[in-house]
């Protein structure tokens, strides 16, 4: 059915049903920027607490891609976060050539037969966090005469318990490493713990500022986000388009009749 052939009453309906759309759409853009902006102070935060610490730390993305570390990962492993940001060579600071490291196994979400290939049996499940491994092994490429490391990897989960990320020693999904020494009779060795910052005896902050951000962390969930948004935008401004034809429609047949 054309516009000339509506009753007016139809016309009207319509008109309703296109404002109340806006009025929907609007609070959405509303919400959209709420989110924005809270995404945007909870990772300011998160990287506050990470760059902070000093606990060596690297954090990862979904495809494995370095997406930030702190100073005391450069100190650690010698390597600059201009090396490694923005590629997937976080294997460059624990071995002579490319291998996963523990974040990309828990990243991946692998079965245990593959870490044991990894770490044979230098491995165990963590007693802290669920779906978290803690590895012992020698790097002889850290340092001078090489470094043992004591390591955990914690997957980071979304609100729909999606694997998103992970803490590593040298593991993860999100991959934030940290470092805290500890000296045991006849070996150097320093721990990367799975929390953020460090902060292994407190997960619940870790879940709390890693969920906030996990939007931020993973680039292509931002960049559908922005997708999203943009077509929320050119819809409502279609529909306020839209609302304008129909009013303008109906004073027409308004003032005809």
């Amino acid at each position: 059915m054309s516009d000339k052939d509506k009753t007016k009453e139809q016309l009207v309906n319509e008109l309703a049903e296109a404002r109340q759309r806006i009025v929907e759409l609007e609070k959405s853009e509303i919400e959209c920027k709420r989110v924005k902006r809270a995404l945007r102070e909870s990772e300011r935060k998160f990287l506050q607490i990470i760059d902070g610490s000093s606990i060596p730390a690297f954090v990862v993305g979904k495809k494995h891609t370095v997406t930030h570390c702190n100073k005391a990962f450069e100190k650690l492993t010698g390597i600059s976060a201009s090396k490694i940001i923005g590629t997937t060579n976080q294997w460059l600071a624990f071995y002579s050539e490319e291998r996963p490291v523990m974040a990309d196994l828990i990243v991946d979400e692998v079965a245990e037969t593959e870490i044991a290939r990894y770490y044979g049996g230098k491995y165990r499940k963590s007693v802290l966090m669920e779906g978290a491994y803690e590895a012992e092994d020698f790097f002889p490429n850290l340092g001078e005469g090489g470094k043992w490391l004591f390591f955990t990897a914690s997957p980071l989960r979304d609100h729909q318990e999606n694997v998103v990320g992970a803490i590593d020693h040298d593991h993860g999904k999100i991959k934030i490493v940290v470092t805290s020494g500890y000296s045991p009779s006849d070996k150097e060795k320093e721990t990367l713990a799975a929390g953020a910052a460090g902060f292994i005896s407190k997960p619940y902050l870790l879940v709390d500022i890693l969920e906030k951000v996990r939007r931020t962390l993973d680039k292509e969930e931002v960049y559908e986000y922005k997708r999203e948004e943009e077509k929320m935008k050119k819809t409502l401004a279609d529909l306020k388009h839209s609302n304008a034809e129909l009013e303008q429609y109906s004073l027409t047949r308004t003032a005809s009749a």
